[in-house]
Protein backbone atom coordinates (compact mmCIF):
# COMPACT_ATOMS: atom_id res chain seq x y z
CA UNK A 1 0.00 0.00 0.00
CA UNK A 2 1.49 3.71 -0.54
CA UNK A 3 1.39 6.29 1.30
CA UNK A 4 -0.85 8.75 3.06
CA UNK A 5 -2.51 11.75 1.42
CA UNK A 6 -1.67 15.36 3.04
CA UNK A 7 -3.32 18.40 2.35
CA UNK A 8 -2.58 21.70 3.97
CA UNK A 9 -6.12 23.91 3.07
CA UNK A 10 -4.98 27.43 3.75
CA UNK A 11 -7.92 29.72 3.93
CA UNK A 12 -7.58 32.85 1.97
CA UNK A 13 -3.62 32.64 0.90
CA UNK A 14 -3.53 35.32 -1.64
CA UNK A 15 -1.66 33.82 -5.32
CA UNK A 16 -0.43 37.16 -6.01
CA UNK A 17 1.56 37.26 -2.62
CA UNK A 18 2.70 33.79 -2.71
CA UNK A 19 4.11 33.92 -6.10
CA UNK A 20 6.03 37.08 -5.32
CA UNK A 21 7.15 35.34 -1.80
CA UNK A 22 8.34 32.05 -3.56
CA UNK A 23 10.11 33.89 -6.66
CA UNK A 24 12.05 35.80 -3.94
CA UNK A 25 13.34 32.72 -2.24
CA UNK A 26 11.13 33.61 1.27
CA UNK A 27 8.97 30.89 1.15
CA UNK A 28 11.23 27.51 0.92
CA UNK A 29 8.69 25.26 1.90
CA UNK A 30 5.29 26.89 0.30
CA UNK A 31 6.74 27.49 -2.98
CA UNK A 32 7.39 24.16 -3.50
CA UNK A 33 3.81 23.97 -4.57
CA UNK A 34 3.75 27.54 -6.32
CA UNK A 35 6.22 26.07 -9.32
CA UNK A 36 3.23 23.38 -10.32
CA UNK A 37 -0.09 24.77 -8.89
CA UNK A 38 -3.22 24.65 -10.88
CA UNK A 39 -5.34 27.92 -10.59
CA UNK A 40 -8.85 27.37 -9.17
CA UNK A 41 -10.94 30.16 -10.61
CA UNK A 42 -13.86 30.42 -13.35
CA UNK A 43 -17.78 31.48 -13.71
CA UNK A 44 -18.92 29.02 -10.92
CA UNK A 45 -16.59 30.93 -8.34
CA UNK A 46 -18.33 33.85 -7.03
CA UNK A 47 -18.50 33.52 -3.37
CA UNK A 48 -16.48 33.82 -0.27
CA UNK A 49 -19.18 32.33 1.87
CA UNK A 50 -19.96 28.43 0.72
CA UNK A 51 -16.64 28.04 -1.36
CA UNK A 52 -15.19 25.54 0.80
CA UNK A 53 -18.45 23.81 0.53
CA UNK A 54 -18.20 23.53 -2.97
CA UNK A 55 -14.07 22.96 -2.87
CA UNK A 56 -14.65 20.15 -0.73
CA UNK A 57 -17.72 18.33 -1.99
CA UNK A 58 -17.89 19.66 -6.25
CA UNK A 59 -21.71 20.75 -5.41
CA UNK A 60 -21.41 24.58 -7.11
CA UNK A 61 -23.27 27.13 -4.74
CA UNK A 62 -26.09 27.54 -7.72
CA UNK A 63 -26.99 24.22 -6.33
CA UNK A 64 -26.16 24.47 -2.57
CA UNK A 65 -27.42 27.77 -1.85
CA UNK A 66 -24.96 28.73 0.61
CA UNK A 67 -23.36 32.07 -1.11
CA UNK A 68 -23.55 34.74 1.48
CA UNK A 69 -24.41 35.41 5.50
CA UNK A 70 -27.73 36.02 4.42
CA UNK A 71 -29.65 33.61 1.95
CA UNK A 72 -33.75 34.68 0.42
CA UNK A 73 -36.77 32.69 1.45
CA UNK A 74 -38.51 32.00 -1.27
CA UNK A 75 -42.04 33.15 -1.77
CA UNK A 76 -40.90 36.22 0.58
CA UNK A 77 -39.28 39.57 0.25
CA UNK A 78 -37.30 38.41 3.37
CA UNK A 79 -33.96 37.44 4.21
CA UNK A 80 -32.20 34.32 6.57
CA UNK A 81 -29.02 34.36 8.53
CA UNK A 82 -27.22 30.74 7.08
CA UNK A 83 -23.66 29.27 7.67
CA UNK A 84 -24.86 26.12 5.80
CA UNK A 85 -26.27 24.72 2.51
CA UNK A 86 -29.41 24.15 1.57
CA UNK A 87 -28.60 20.48 0.58
CA UNK A 88 -26.05 17.64 1.88
CA UNK A 89 -22.55 18.65 0.54
CA UNK A 90 -20.31 15.45 1.34
CA UNK A 91 -16.97 16.38 1.05
CA UNK A 92 -15.09 14.41 -1.56
CA UNK A 93 -13.35 11.78 1.57
CA UNK A 94 -16.94 10.86 2.72
CA UNK A 95 -16.93 7.67 1.12
CA UNK A 96 -13.56 6.97 0.23
CA UNK A 97 -12.41 3.71 2.03
CA UNK A 98 -9.59 4.27 4.71
CA UNK A 99 -8.68 5.80 7.56
CA UNK A 100 -9.12 10.13 7.81
CA UNK A 101 -7.79 12.54 10.45
CA UNK A 102 -9.06 15.82 9.89
CA UNK A 103 -8.14 19.21 11.33
CA UNK A 104 -10.33 22.04 10.71
CA UNK A 105 -11.34 21.67 7.48
CA UNK A 106 -13.43 24.70 6.38
CA UNK A 107 -17.24 24.78 6.57
CA UNK A 108 -17.06 20.83 6.78
CA UNK A 109 -19.24 18.63 9.94
CA UNK A 110 -17.80 15.62 11.02
CA UNK A 111 -18.81 12.28 9.24
CA UNK A 112 -19.35 9.83 12.19
CA UNK A 113 -19.09 6.65 10.20
CA UNK A 114 -15.46 7.50 8.93
CA UNK A 115 -12.82 5.93 10.99
CA UNK A 116 -10.25 8.40 12.17
CA UNK A 117 -10.76 11.86 14.09
CA UNK A 118 -12.37 14.77 12.98
CA UNK A 119 -12.14 18.32 14.18
CA UNK A 120 -14.42 21.11 13.11
CA UNK A 121 -15.18 24.79 13.33
CA UNK A 122 -12.31 24.60 16.20
CA UNK A 123 -10.59 27.97 14.49
CA UNK A 124 -11.78 28.63 11.63
CA UNK A 125 -13.50 31.70 9.66
CA UNK A 126 -17.04 32.61 9.74
CA UNK A 127 -19.15 35.71 10.26
CA UNK A 128 -19.69 37.01 13.77
CA UNK A 129 -23.80 36.96 12.66
CA UNK A 130 -24.04 33.09 12.25
CA UNK A 131 -21.16 31.26 14.12
CA UNK A 132 -21.32 27.57 13.44
CA UNK A 133 -21.17 25.64 16.59
CA UNK A 134 -17.22 23.71 17.48
CA UNK A 135 -17.57 19.79 17.22
CA UNK A 136 -15.53 17.04 16.65
CA UNK A 137 -15.49 12.48 16.34
CA UNK A 138 -15.36 11.30 18.73
CA UNK A 139 -16.55 14.08 20.73
CA UNK A 140 -14.17 13.52 23.42
CA UNK A 141 -11.52 15.06 20.76
CA UNK A 142 -12.44 18.33 20.90
CA UNK A 143 -12.84 18.95 24.68
CA UNK A 144 -8.91 17.41 24.62
CA UNK A 145 -8.03 20.09 21.88
CA UNK A 146 -9.60 22.47 24.10
CA UNK A 147 -7.38 21.34 27.14
CA UNK A 148 -4.12 21.40 25.17
CA UNK A 149 -4.43 24.22 22.22
CA UNK A 150 -7.19 26.68 23.43
CA UNK A 151 -10.69 27.12 23.01
CA UNK A 152 -12.39 27.41 19.68
CA UNK A 153 -12.58 30.93 19.00
CA UNK A 154 -12.50 32.60 15.50
CA UNK A 155 -9.78 34.21 13.84
CA UNK A 156 -8.30 37.48 15.42
CA UNK A 157 -11.08 39.91 14.48
CA UNK A 158 -10.49 42.97 13.03
CA UNK A 159 -11.61 46.29 15.02
CA UNK A 160 -11.06 48.77 12.69
CA UNK A 161 -10.74 51.44 14.99
CA UNK A 162 -8.47 49.98 17.22
CA UNK A 163 -5.36 51.81 18.18
CA UNK A 164 -1.24 50.68 17.09
CA UNK A 165 -1.08 48.82 20.19
CA UNK A 166 -4.17 47.06 19.70
CA UNK A 167 -3.15 45.84 16.12
CA UNK A 168 -0.11 44.83 17.41
CA UNK A 169 -1.48 42.60 19.82
CA UNK A 170 -3.59 41.39 17.40
CA UNK A 171 -0.34 40.44 15.24
CA UNK A 172 0.93 38.89 17.94
CA UNK A 173 -1.89 36.62 18.34
CA UNK A 174 -2.32 35.08 14.98
CA UNK A 175 1.51 34.23 15.00
CA UNK A 176 1.16 32.35 18.08
CA UNK A 177 -2.03 30.66 16.24
CA UNK A 178 -0.03 29.81 13.97
CA UNK A 179 2.26 28.08 15.84
CA UNK A 180 -0.13 26.18 17.79
CA UNK A 181 -1.81 24.45 14.34
CA UNK A 182 1.65 23.47 13.65
CA UNK A 183 2.00 22.07 17.33
CA UNK A 184 -1.51 20.43 16.63
CA UNK A 185 -0.20 19.07 13.39
CA UNK A 186 2.98 17.50 14.13
CA UNK A 187 1.38 15.48 16.97
CA UNK A 188 -1.59 14.18 14.81
CA UNK A 189 0.72 13.41 11.86
CA UNK A 190 3.33 11.79 14.43
CA UNK A 191 0.47 9.65 16.21
CA UNK A 192 -2.25 9.27 13.83
CA UNK A 193 -1.69 6.21 11.20
CA UNK A 194 -4.36 7.87 8.45
CA UNK A 195 -4.81 7.57 4.97
CA UNK A 196 -5.62 11.04 4.51
CA UNK A 197 -4.83 13.97 6.13
CA UNK A 198 -6.09 17.41 6.21
CA UNK A 199 -4.92 20.63 8.48
CA UNK A 200 -6.57 23.06 7.79
CA UNK A 201 -5.23 26.77 8.52
CA UNK A 202 -7.28 30.03 8.81
CA UNK A 203 -5.21 32.46 10.54
CA UNK A 204 -4.23 34.18 7.03
CA UNK A 205 -7.99 35.06 6.62
CA UNK A 206 -8.39 37.68 9.31
CA UNK A 207 -4.88 38.50 9.30
CA UNK A 208 -4.45 39.15 5.73
CA UNK A 209 -7.39 42.06 6.67
CA UNK A 210 -5.62 42.94 9.16
CA UNK A 211 -1.92 43.46 7.91
CA UNK A 212 -3.71 45.42 5.07
CA UNK A 213 -4.68 48.44 8.02
CA UNK A 214 -1.06 48.65 8.85
CA UNK A 215 -0.53 50.66 5.93
CA UNK A 216 3.52 50.66 4.98
CA UNK A 217 4.19 48.31 7.90
CA UNK A 218 1.56 46.36 6.55
CA UNK A 219 3.67 44.27 3.68
CA UNK A 220 6.39 43.38 5.92
CA UNK A 221 3.82 41.80 8.69
CA UNK A 222 2.04 39.89 6.02
CA UNK A 223 5.61 38.62 4.87
CA UNK A 224 6.41 37.75 8.36
CA UNK A 225 3.18 35.79 8.74
CA UNK A 226 2.85 33.94 5.23
CA UNK A 227 6.57 32.84 6.43
CA UNK A 228 5.82 31.86 10.01
CA UNK A 229 3.24 29.45 7.99
CA UNK A 230 5.87 28.21 5.94
CA UNK A 231 8.05 26.97 8.56
CA UNK A 232 4.78 25.44 10.59
CA UNK A 233 3.65 23.45 7.68
CA UNK A 234 7.45 22.09 6.72
CA UNK A 235 8.02 21.04 10.21
CA UNK A 236 4.91 18.80 9.63
CA UNK A 237 5.90 17.51 6.24
CA UNK A 238 9.17 16.68 7.58
CA UNK A 239 7.64 13.94 10.16
CA UNK A 240 5.54 12.71 7.08
CA UNK A 241 6.18 9.20 5.92
CA UNK A 242 8.54 9.11 2.80
CA UNK A 243 6.18 7.64 0.19
CA UNK A 244 3.72 10.34 1.36
CA UNK A 245 1.72 12.75 -1.49
CA UNK A 246 1.43 16.67 0.11
CA UNK A 247 -0.81 19.20 -1.63
CA UNK A 248 -1.42 22.87 -0.59
CA UNK A 249 -4.80 24.27 -1.60
CA UNK A 250 -6.92 27.53 -0.91
CA UNK A 251 -10.53 28.05 -2.19
CA UNK A 252 -9.89 31.31 -2.35
CA UNK A 253 -7.38 34.85 -1.49
CA UNK A 254 -7.74 38.64 -0.47
CA UNK A 255 -7.67 41.66 -2.42
CA UNK A 256 -8.07 45.09 -2.19
CA UNK A 257 -11.73 47.00 -1.97
CA UNK A 258 -13.77 48.29 0.21
CA UNK A 259 -18.04 47.94 1.21
CA UNK A 260 -20.44 48.99 -1.49
CA UNK A 261 -23.05 47.55 0.72
CA UNK A 262 -26.22 49.93 -1.19
CA UNK A 263 -25.01 50.56 -4.01
CA UNK A 264 -26.45 47.88 -6.19
CA UNK A 265 -30.12 48.80 -5.17
CA UNK A 266 -29.42 52.63 -5.09
CA UNK A 267 -28.27 51.97 -9.02
CA UNK A 268 -31.54 50.30 -9.39
CA UNK A 269 -33.49 52.88 -7.95
CA UNK A 270 -31.76 55.54 -9.71
CA UNK A 271 -31.92 53.66 -13.06
CA UNK A 272 -35.65 53.23 -12.74
CA UNK A 273 -35.38 49.17 -11.93
CA UNK A 274 -36.63 49.50 -8.32
CA UNK A 275 -39.10 51.76 -7.18
CA UNK A 276 -39.84 53.39 -3.45
CA UNK A 277 -43.30 53.51 -2.36
CA UNK A 278 -45.34 56.95 -2.80
CA UNK A 279 -45.04 59.32 0.32
CA UNK A 280 -48.52 58.11 2.04
CA UNK A 281 -47.69 54.51 2.12
CA UNK A 282 -44.10 54.80 3.11
CA UNK A 283 -43.06 54.80 7.16
CA UNK A 284 -41.83 57.01 8.84
CA UNK A 285 -38.34 55.90 9.00
CA UNK A 286 -37.75 55.19 5.41
CA UNK A 287 -38.44 59.16 4.34
CA UNK A 288 -35.00 59.05 5.63
CA UNK A 289 -32.12 58.46 3.11
CA UNK A 290 -31.57 54.55 2.79
CA UNK A 291 -27.84 55.74 3.63
CA UNK A 292 -28.65 56.91 6.75
CA UNK A 293 -30.74 54.22 7.56
CA UNK A 294 -28.12 52.07 7.43
CA UNK A 295 -25.84 54.06 9.76
CA UNK A 296 -28.21 54.15 12.43
CA UNK A 297 -28.51 50.93 12.13
CA UNK A 298 -25.33 49.80 12.52
CA UNK A 299 -25.62 50.70 16.07
CA UNK A 300 -27.83 48.59 16.81
CA UNK A 301 -27.73 45.21 18.81
CA UNK A 302 -27.47 42.38 15.75
CA UNK A 303 -30.86 41.17 16.31
CA UNK A 304 -32.40 44.48 15.93
CA UNK A 305 -30.31 44.89 12.58
CA UNK A 306 -31.57 41.53 11.28
CA UNK A 307 -35.05 42.94 11.83
CA UNK A 308 -34.71 46.22 10.43
CA UNK A 309 -32.96 44.54 7.50
CA UNK A 310 -35.91 42.65 6.66
CA UNK A 311 -38.33 45.67 7.60
CA UNK A 312 -36.54 47.84 5.05
CA UNK A 313 -36.49 45.23 2.39
CA UNK A 314 -40.25 44.43 2.22
CA UNK A 315 -42.00 47.92 3.23
CA UNK A 316 -39.35 50.56 1.41
CA UNK A 317 -40.30 49.29 -2.19
CA UNK A 318 -43.53 49.41 -4.08
CA UNK A 319 -43.97 46.18 -5.24
CA UNK A 320 -46.65 46.86 -8.15
CA UNK A 321 -43.83 48.99 -10.37
CA UNK A 322 -40.66 47.47 -9.51
CA UNK A 323 -38.56 44.59 -12.05
CA UNK A 324 -35.81 44.45 -9.61
CA UNK A 325 -34.95 44.75 -6.05
CA UNK A 326 -31.49 44.91 -4.13
CA UNK A 327 -30.43 42.54 -1.53
CA UNK A 328 -29.04 43.12 1.56
CA UNK A 329 -24.66 42.44 1.40
CA UNK A 330 -21.86 44.18 2.23
CA UNK A 331 -19.62 43.70 -0.95
CA UNK A 332 -20.92 42.30 -3.46
CA UNK A 333 -24.06 43.43 -5.16
CA UNK A 334 -27.15 40.74 -5.63
CA UNK A 335 -30.19 41.44 -7.22
CA UNK A 336 -33.10 39.72 -7.47
CA UNK A 337 -35.66 39.95 -10.79
CA UNK A 338 -39.52 40.27 -9.26
CA UNK A 339 -40.35 37.54 -10.77
CA UNK A 340 -44.33 36.31 -11.31
CA UNK A 341 -44.51 32.92 -9.27
CA UNK A 342 -41.69 33.09 -7.52
CA UNK A 343 -42.59 36.47 -5.33
CA UNK A 344 -45.26 37.58 -3.42
CA UNK A 345 -46.06 40.28 -5.75
CA UNK A 346 -44.11 39.14 -8.93
CA UNK A 347 -44.07 41.78 -12.37
CA UNK A 348 -41.77 39.83 -14.32
CA UNK A 349 -43.19 37.00 -16.50
CA UNK A 350 -40.98 33.85 -15.99
CA UNK A 351 -39.37 33.03 -19.87
CA UNK A 352 -38.93 35.99 -22.28
CA UNK A 353 -39.73 38.18 -20.11
CA UNK A 354 -37.65 37.53 -17.11
CA UNK A 355 -34.31 36.78 -19.94
CA UNK A 356 -34.71 40.16 -21.28
CA UNK A 357 -34.91 41.66 -17.95
CA UNK A 358 -31.94 39.74 -16.67
CA UNK A 359 -30.02 41.23 -19.84
CA UNK A 360 -31.18 44.75 -19.87
CA UNK A 361 -29.95 44.99 -15.88
CA UNK A 362 -26.80 43.25 -16.31
CA UNK A 363 -25.97 45.40 -19.51
CA UNK A 364 -26.69 48.80 -17.80
CA UNK A 365 -24.41 47.49 -14.88
CA UNK A 366 -21.87 46.65 -17.42
CA UNK A 367 -21.69 50.21 -18.66
CA UNK A 368 -21.08 51.62 -15.37
CA UNK A 369 -18.16 54.10 -15.31
CA UNK A 370 -17.83 53.74 -11.08
CA UNK A 371 -17.66 51.56 -9.34
CA UNK A 372 -16.49 48.98 -12.06
CA UNK A 373 -17.99 45.62 -12.02
CA UNK A 374 -15.07 42.90 -12.19
CA UNK A 375 -18.03 40.30 -13.34
CA UNK A 376 -21.52 40.58 -14.05
CA UNK A 377 -22.88 36.88 -13.24
CA UNK A 378 -26.22 35.98 -14.60
CA UNK A 379 -27.01 32.78 -12.42
CA UNK A 380 -29.39 31.08 -14.31
CA UNK A 381 -27.11 30.70 -17.05
CA UNK A 382 -24.68 29.41 -14.83
CA UNK A 383 -27.36 27.02 -13.32
CA UNK A 384 -29.41 25.79 -15.96
CA UNK A 385 -32.14 26.60 -14.57
CA UNK A 386 -34.00 30.15 -12.71
CA UNK A 387 -32.60 30.35 -8.86
CA UNK A 388 -34.84 29.77 -6.06
CA UNK A 389 -32.81 30.92 -3.13
CA UNK A 390 -29.60 32.95 -4.89
CA UNK A 391 -30.28 36.22 -6.46
CA UNK A 392 -30.50 36.37 -10.37
CA UNK A 393 -27.33 38.66 -10.87
CA UNK A 394 -24.55 38.87 -8.79
CA UNK A 395 -22.14 41.81 -9.61
CA UNK A 396 -18.06 41.55 -7.93
CA UNK A 397 -16.20 44.63 -8.38
CA UNK A 398 -12.79 45.78 -9.52
CA UNK A 399 -9.92 45.82 -7.24
CA UNK A 400 -8.90 49.27 -5.94
CA UNK A 401 -7.24 50.84 -3.06
CA UNK A 402 -9.21 53.53 -2.43
CA UNK A 403 -12.81 53.46 -1.95
CA UNK A 404 -15.31 54.67 -4.64
CA UNK A 405 -16.99 58.03 -3.54
CA UNK A 406 -19.16 58.02 -6.70
CA UNK A 407 -21.75 56.25 -8.66
CA UNK A 408 -21.19 57.18 -12.65
CA UNK A 409 -23.58 56.09 -14.72
CA UNK A 410 -24.38 57.31 -18.24
CA UNK A 411 -28.05 57.82 -16.83
CA UNK A 412 -27.28 58.07 -13.37
CA UNK A 413 -24.73 59.70 -10.68
CA UNK A 414 -25.17 59.90 -6.95
CA UNK A 415 -22.07 59.79 -4.44
CA UNK A 416 -21.56 56.52 -2.44
CA UNK A 417 -21.55 57.03 1.29
CA UNK A 418 -19.00 55.29 4.05
CA UNK A 419 -20.22 52.05 5.23
CA UNK A 420 -19.13 51.87 8.88
CA UNK A 421 -17.29 48.37 8.82
CA UNK A 422 -14.66 50.55 6.39
CA UNK A 423 -12.04 47.54 5.78
CA UNK A 424 -10.10 47.94 2.85
CA UNK A 425 -10.15 44.46 1.43
CA UNK A 426 -12.40 41.60 0.46
CA UNK A 427 -11.50 38.27 -0.88
CA UNK A 428 -10.96 37.46 -4.49
CA UNK A 429 -12.13 34.50 -6.36
CA UNK A 430 -9.16 32.95 -6.83
CA UNK A 431 -7.76 30.02 -5.15
CA UNK A 432 -5.00 27.16 -5.90
CA UNK A 433 -4.07 23.49 -5.73
CA UNK A 434 -0.43 22.48 -5.33
CA UNK A 435 1.56 19.37 -5.16
CA UNK A 436 5.28 18.94 -3.60
CA UNK A 437 5.47 16.21 -6.92
CA UNK A 438 4.20 17.84 -10.17
CA UNK A 439 3.31 14.25 -10.95
CA UNK A 440 0.34 13.77 -8.81
CA UNK A 441 -1.48 17.36 -10.87
CA UNK A 442 -1.40 14.92 -14.08
CA UNK A 443 -4.09 15.62 -15.52
CA UNK A 444 -5.56 18.18 -13.81
CA UNK A 445 -5.86 21.75 -16.27
CA UNK A 446 -3.67 24.87 -15.94
CA UNK A 447 -7.14 27.13 -14.56
CA UNK A 448 -10.50 24.65 -13.10
CA UNK A 449 -13.15 26.40 -11.88
CA UNK A 450 -14.14 25.38 -8.06
CA UNK A 451 -16.67 22.80 -8.58
CA UNK A 452 -14.18 20.92 -10.85
CA UNK A 453 -11.57 20.31 -7.61
CA UNK A 454 -13.28 17.81 -5.06
CA UNK A 455 -13.16 15.02 -7.92
CA UNK A 456 -9.48 15.72 -8.30
CA UNK A 457 -8.65 15.57 -4.92
CA UNK A 458 -10.72 12.65 -4.72
CA UNK A 459 -8.83 10.50 -7.66
CA UNK A 460 -5.23 11.99 -6.44
CA UNK A 461 -5.90 10.13 -2.76
CA UNK A 462 -7.05 7.07 -4.35
CA UNK A 463 -4.12 7.05 -6.37
CA UNK A 464 -2.11 7.70 -2.76
CA UNK A 465 -4.18 4.82 -1.14
CA UNK A 466 -3.25 1.94 -3.33
CA UNK A 467 -6.36 0.71 -2.14
CA UNK A 468 -8.52 0.34 1.20
CA UNK A 469 -7.47 0.39 4.73
CA UNK A 470 -8.94 -1.53 7.29
CA UNK A 471 -11.06 0.45 9.34
CA UNK A 472 -9.42 1.83 12.77
CA UNK A 473 -11.31 3.37 15.50
CA UNK A 474 -9.47 6.21 17.49
CA UNK A 475 -7.45 5.79 20.02
CA UNK A 476 -5.75 8.79 21.29
CA UNK A 477 -4.33 10.82 17.85
CA UNK A 478 -2.82 13.56 20.06
CA UNK A 479 -1.33 11.30 22.78
CA UNK A 480 0.74 9.00 21.62
CA UNK A 481 -0.27 5.41 20.88
CA UNK A 482 -0.90 3.46 17.34
CA UNK A 483 -4.65 4.32 16.29
CA UNK A 484 -6.69 1.02 15.90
Amino acid sequence: MSGPTIIFAIDSAETRLLSRYAEDGQLPFLGQFVKNWRIVQGPQHFCEMGAWTTFWSGIPAVKHGYHCIRRLIPGRYEVELCHRPLLECPPFWATMSGSVSIWDAQEYDPIPSLAGEQLCNWRTSFAERCPPTPTSHPEALLDEVVTRFGKPTRPVAIDLKGTSRSKENYYRLSKERIATCGRMFREALLNGDRDLYIFGCAELHSAGHLCWTYEEEGEQRMLELYQDLDRELASVYELAPADAQCLAVSAYGIYANYPLSDVAEKILRGLGYQQSPAGGVRQMKSLLPLGMRRKIGEFLPLRTQERLINENLQNNTDWSKSVAFGMPTLYTGYIRINLRGREPLGLVEPGEEYDWVVAQIAEDFERLESPIPAHVRRVAELSGEVPQHLPDIMISWEEREEPWDTIKHPRYQAPIETHRFHRSTYHSYRGFIGAMDDAVLDGIPPVLDIPEVAGHLRRICERGSGGPSADSPYSGALQGGSPG
